[in-house]
């Protein structure tokens, strides 16, 4: 089915004067911003001075087999092929690349990156990475959850200031899960002094916000510039809360592998899209709400530290270093869980029985209404033709009892 790729042959060498700008542009240059560009892209490489992308995608070739052994999870083929054959396409060899910056930080359990692209459209488009492979990033995820901010967003709020402060072109910002959240993040924290400047905002199946934010000024300031898109099995893209209508994206593969846009499907010079998301995206999303809503932030912050805290014993910092032998490392977890002794292991224990509990009862509860909706439409269907049947026979009668006077007549 068409991807990033197919609309690469198809519009790779149309300039942005013959064909505009458009969604699956931001989509696939935003992508590039997961890869490891941080040998490349310093410090020096500003607005007044980027990084132009065809001389960027030469010189991560020749460290490219490097990268997918140190940064296997980041920096995949589909991925690098992306942006070769970006740097190819004479569409994108005009772009410029600057104020690359990536803040990663342990003790304050931060992962944050972002980019900014100089368009020949004259816009800036500001690319918010989403998480990366290792554990401190996901840690960081979980915290939307239950902290009002997270160090990543601080960050993106002062890199999108810094930038806006630095030019005056108009802005696009952009962002892929948690990027999406920080690209949100960052447009809050813009739309009161630089409205005029923020263009859109395109969030790639990214968290939303808490309810409290949704209500703020700056919330309804920045609504109507958001274009949000999840995938039918969107899981990632429910999380938190969200008051703008997605734009449901089809995919070339099931459940959580539509997380990556690589699998999403593309029509001409747009995402392919349906109506709605899965009985599946829809389940998981009321599930996790209902568990959040359900326990303080307190509560849940003694969770999630516990079971990274397991995770840290392990030793493991990366999904990278999990990947290779995941048996192994489910079972350490196991043998680390049965010996702790941390006073938040019966925090755990009921949390976690009764995520399960909730799952287990809105699969039950959504079986249970998907029966008694089959057992509705075969009632129906059945009155319908018992009633058609009825009618049928009266039908029969009446034209038998008109051939047989029409036969006494004739006589």
């Amino acid at each position: 089915m068409p991807n990033l790729f197919t609309y690469l042959k198809e519009y790779g060498k149309q300039s942005f004067e013959i064909e505009p700008i458009n969604e699956i542009d931001y989509l696939l240059l935003n992508e590039l911003i997961y890869l490891p560009f941080d040998d490349y892209l310093t410090e020096t490489y500003d607005i007044q001075n980027p990084y132009n992308l065809v001389e960027l995608a030469e010189s991560y070739d020749l460290n490219a087999k490097l990268h997918q052994v140190d940064n296997a999870m980041m920096a995949t083929k589909n991925r690098y092929n992306l942006l070769m054959q970006v740097a190819q396409s004479s569409r994108y060899q005009q772009i410029g690349l600057a104020n690359f910056q990536h803040n990663f930080n342990e003790d304050t359990e931060k992962q944050f990156c972002a980019c900014t692209l100089i368009l020949p459209t004259n816009q800036l488009m500001v690319a918010y990475r989403g998480t990366d492979d290792t554990l401190i990033g996901w840690k960081e995820d979980f915290k939307l959850a239950y902290q009002e901010t997270i160090p990543a967003q601080i960050d993106a709020a002062k890199y999108i200031k810094r930038t806006l402060e630095s030019t005056t072109l108009p802005v696009v910002i952009t962002g892929h899960s948690k990027g999406g959240n920080l690209a949100l993040y960052a447009g809050l924290s813009a739309i009161k002094d630089h409205a005029e400047r923020l263009v859109t905002v395109y969030l790639f199946d990214s968290p939303g916000l808490t309810q409290a934010a949704l209500q703020s000024p700056q919330y309804q300031a920045l609504k109507p510039i958001i274009k949000r898109y999840i995938p039918e099995d969107a899981v990632v893209g429910q999380m938190m809360y969200h008051d703008v209508e997605p734009i449901i994206v089809k995919s070339n593969l099931i459940s959580i592998f539509q997380h990556d846009i690589m699998n999403w499907q593309i029509q001409d010079n747009h995402v392919a899209t349906t109506e709605t998301t899965s009985d599946t995206s829809q389940l998981i999303d009321k599930t996790l709400k209902q568990w959040t809503e359900k326990h303080t932030n307190d509560e849940l912050s003694q969770f999630f530290d516990y079971c990274f805290d397991l995770f840290n014993q392990t030793g493991t910092t990366t999904l990278n270093d999990i990947s290779k032998d995941v048996l192994s490392y489910v079972k350490q977890l196991q043998n680390l869980n049965n010996e702790s002794s941390s006073d938040y292991k019966s925090v755990y224990e009921t949390l976690s029985n009764e995520l399960i509990q909730i799952g287990r009862q809105n699969y039950l509860d959504y079986h249970k209404n998907r029966w008694m909706k089959l057992q509705h439409s075969i009632e129906t269907a059945w009155e319908d033709f018992s009633a058609a049947s009825g009618l049928a026979t009266h039908l029969a009668a009446l034209d038998q009892w008109i051939k047989g006077n029409s036969t006494d007549k004739t006589e």
